[in-house]
């Protein structure tokens, strides 16, 4: 793709106004071309209060944004064209580009492409401290229960060990002769498996690849799902449902109780387009505290989904009957003012499933009732079992059945 941005310098130090035009911004290619005089051929920009760029899009329209901060880096002497943190009072710091960024709970940033880096920000977050790098192209990487998936787009899926984020350990690689870009991807609940998308897939190959990786070193592909007519961007796992931005096809939601055999069971077509291609759901993001699921779609925009009530005819009519017994993480997780509880049952039971306080108290009785074998979830809603909403606190929902018993924790907010 190529991008003209015309830079314009509202202020220099000769008083005049300058642009800087770049083009060509290819794969972190950038060439820039210069007007105005400055040592070096370059701008004079040490005294420019603002900096505004012009970004006209291949699709057509442009943007203004605020530059300050990358120009100024150039300025400084960095030829590399980095991503700045810009805030109120301006730049308070950098990085060189990459085309994608994750961040984990305990302050470590991984930069995608070109290859892969690993940036320490709990020291001074406005000063990342380089820790480890690795690879030559890249595109996407997740950490998730301190393994990191490296999504390296045509040399593969790469999966580490992330105890030691200075020195990650290599434990799995996938090359699978049919996938043919590694573009991102999310495990199940339990991290037994991997789902990875191929932004690259032809007909009739598939667009989502499964993987079993209790063994890292080695994952066995297992499952998959192809669209003719689409092609998947991102995928993320919440409980039993992957939901994924699918380009042209829009919002889709699988169940992936049975991570083998995904099931489409619900979507929304955000997009104007069809047929496979870039265009419509861009980006998903299923991990906001409100709940709620972001799409974003290149044509149309901006659109928040709510979840309810599909794990009932999930479980009744995909006809995929879990193997094992489980209870899952519930979302979202610190909630605000009601979250989602999945589980799944590998017989008919009798289930009880019980919302207690951190002194032990039974605050809520969520179901107590004979149940199918099958997947399911249910809301709790703050409340206890006079209808009353709890306060701020730590909360433990418990999981019995005849054959089963399981807790977990929960963190609601007000």
């Amino acid at each position: 793709a190529t991008l003209t941005m015309n830079v314009q310098l509202a202020q220099s130090s000769a008083g005049a106004t300058m642009h800087r035009v770049l083009t060509d911004w290819n794969e972190g290619t950038v060439t820039w071309n210069n007007f105005g005089s400055g040592p070096g051929g370059q701008p004079d920009i040490d005294y420019a209060s603002a900096v505004l760029a012009t970004i006209s899009l291949e699709t057509g329209g442009t943007r203004s944004i605020d530059v300050t901060g990358i120009i100024q880096d150039y300025a400084d002497g960095d030829p590399a064209f980095g991503w700045m943190f810009l805030g109120t009072s301006g730049n308070v710091g950098s990085f060189d580009s990459s085309h994608n960024i994750f961040i984990t709970d305990d302050g470590y940033m991984i930069l995608e492409s070109p290859g892969i880096r690993v940036l320490d920000l709990n020291p001074d977050p406005a000063n990342p401290t380089p820790l480890w790098a690795g690879g030559s192209e890249g595109h996407d990487a997740s950490v998730i229960n301190n393994v990191l998936y490296d999504f390296h787009g045509g040399a593969g899926t790469f999966i580490y060990d992330f105890t030691n984020p200075a020195n990650p350990t290599l434990i799995g690689a996938i090359n699978d002769p049919e996938l043919t870009y590694h573009h991102q991807g999310w495990t199940s609940e339990d991290g037994s498996y991997l789902f990875i998308c191929d932004e690259g897939s032809q007909h009739p190959a598939p667009d989502i690849f499964v993987y079993n990786i209790s063994d890292p070193a080695n994952p066995q592909r297992v499952g998959q799902f192809g669209d003719p007519d689409a092609t998947v961007h991102n995928l993320f796992v919440v409980g039993n449902y992957a939901v994924t931005s699918y380009y042209t096809a829009g919002f889709r939601v699988f169940d992936v109780s049975d991570p083998v055999n995904p099931v489409l069971v619900d979507e929304y077509d955000t997009s104007l387009s069809s047929g496979a291609g870039f265009g419509g759901a861009w980006g998903v993001y299923p991990f906001a505290p409100s709940g709620m699921i972001y799409i974003s779609d290149r044509e149309t925009g901006l659109y928040l989904f709510e979840l309810r009530d599909i794990a009932s005819s999930v479980s009744g009519g995909a006809g995929q009957k879990p193997e094992s017994f489980a209870l899952f993480d519930n979302y979202p997780n610190p909630f605000n003012p009601e979250t989602v509880i999945s589980y799944q049952l590998a017989a008919q039971t009798h289930v009880r499933l019980d919302i207690y306080n951190s002194l032990g108290q039974r605050v809520r009785s969520l179901v107590d009732e004979e149940k199918a074998q099958g997947s399911y979830q249910i809301t709790w809603n703050g409340s206890n079992d006079a209808g009353t909403k709890v306060t701020t606190g730590i909360f433990f929902y418990r999981l019995r059945t005849d054959n089963f018993s399981d807790t977990k924790r929960m963190l609601m907010l007000q």
